[in-house]
Parts: structure tokens; sequence; C-alpha cells
């Protein structure tokens, strides 16, 4: 299912349905809706250069860096993209697991959450899976 949904993905970023436009790499300086036309006007930035969109419908990926402010005192590094903690009972689980690494993917995650209830079971004396 995972390949079929980045095979089709990659079809539309390719120019596979003459209705979407798919621009990467762009700053977003702008939106507005025009209720006269029902479009959106989107100002872009893309490599310097200014770029103006039309559009019925806006659908914005936008990349992120994780904020690890909250865990500043903990010894949590960046291993390959994906974030991992030494420090006794701190998981980190979910996206922010994988930092910059965009593997993220729900099979990833639950395998991360089962391991860290795993730790916290054992560490509780209690049998995994309780």
């Amino acid at each position: 299912m995972q390949a079929e949904l980045f095979a089709n993905a990659h079809a539309l970023r390719s120019g596979g349905d003459p209705v979407m436009t798919w621009v990467g790499g762009a700053e977003v300086e702008g939106i507005e809706y025009n209720s006269a036309t029902h479009k959106y006007r989107v100002a872009l930035e893309v490599a310097g250069q200014p770029r103006l969109e039309e559009a019925d419908q806006v659908i914005v990926n936008a990349g992120y860096r994780p904020d690890l402010s909250f865990c500043r005192e903990l010894e949590v590094r960046e291993t390959g993209g994906a974030l991992e903690c030494a420090e006794p009972g701190f998981h980190v689980v979910g996206a922010k697991a994988c930092g910059r690494n965009g593997g993220f993917t729900p099979e990833r995650g639950w395998a991360r959450i089962e391991a860290a209830l795993g730790t916290l079971a054992a560490n509780l004396g209690a049998p995994a899976g309780a």
C-alpha cells in the first residue's frame, strides 16, 4: 500500500495530472482568496525568484526541523537523521523520533512506541504488552 501511495505521489509530482501543478523548494510569501473567482492567489519565492500561482485548492507539505528545546538538558542526539536518547526512561516517539529524516511511517512509529512501552514495562516489572 505504501509503495502504491509513493508511486501515485511521484506520478502527480512528475506532471501526471494536467490539473495539478507541483512547485518544490518554494517559500510561501502570501495566500489570498478571491471570493469573486473562488480561487487562491499564492505568492511564492522559488530559487530567489517571485512566482504567482492561481489555484482552486492549495496543498502545502511543509518540512520542518524538530524543536528539541524541551530536551536541551538531556543527552539527545541525531543519528542518521533519527533522534536517539541515552537518558534512562526518556523515549522519543512519533514523527519527532525521525528528526530531519523523512522516513517516518506509521509502522516505524508503532515499533518505537512498542519498544518504549516494553522498556517501561520491564522497568516496572510487568510483562511487555500487559
